[in-house]
């Protein structure tokens, strides 16, 4: 026994069926590969560039994986200038690609997974290996190891997060990584924060 909708169906031209079918696959094709806007275009642009960095290469050529964490790893492990270079050096490059996303993308820029990591664990490393071990002495160390170029590449990072999750965002991570610095809350507050590369005023580098 035919159903409805097979009545329905014969009831149509062919060219009324020809139509539907064409809406059809139209739909489905939109459904299943939406249109792509300017953020889309744009990630693509950061990914591929930071192909082997932050996401895996497409280039069969290249070593498989991503460098981010073998860098950022053998840099926790012999923290100074020489063994962090490398890593620096991509975080810039990585920075520098960041920034060509427009603003109204900067948010979903921010939910992509391997940027969060990236750039919430390096400012993470930056302010943890300038305080070192225990506090520094003065505010004059609050640098550590770093050089200004290094402070820069940090005030850089500050930015993209400010730019991708908000400044409350920014300053809730802060006043985590304020109690977690070791010695930090054994100090009153006013003397800590200035020994801290958190209390660094970034528009100098701006």
């Amino acid at each position: 026994m035919a159903s409805s909708l097979d009545r329905w169906l014969a009831t149509l031209s062919r060219g009324t069926l020809a139509t539907l079918a064409i809406a059809g696959g139209i739909l489905f094709i939109v459904f299943s590969d939406p249109p792509r806007n300017q953020c889309d275009a744009q990630f693509d642009y950061v990914k591929a560039q930071q192909a082997g960095f932050l996401f895996p290469s497409a280039d069969k050529s290249v070593a498989k994986g991503v460098s981010y964490k073998q860098l950022k790893e053998y840099c926790e492990k012999n923290p100074g200038p020489g063994a962090c270079y490398e890593f620096f050096g991509k975080l810039r490059i990585m920075v520098r690609d960041l920034q060509t996303i427009p603003d109204e993308c900067a948010s979903r820029a921010g939910g992509i997974s391997e940027v969060k990591e990236a750039v919430w664990g390096a400012v993470k490393f930056m302010v943890e290996t300038s305080w070192g071990e225990k506090p520094p002495e003065s505010y004059m160390e609050r640098f550590g190891w770093l050089d200004q170029a290094d402070v820069a590449l940090y005030c850089s990072l500050n930015t993209q997060i400010v730019r991708m999750y908000g400044q409350g965002a920014w300053e809730s991570y802060r006043e985590t990584l304020f109690t977690e610095l070791p010695g930090a809350k054994d100090l009153p507050r006013k003397e800590a924060w200035p020994r801290m590369l958190l209390s660094e005023d970034c528009r100098r580098y701006q």
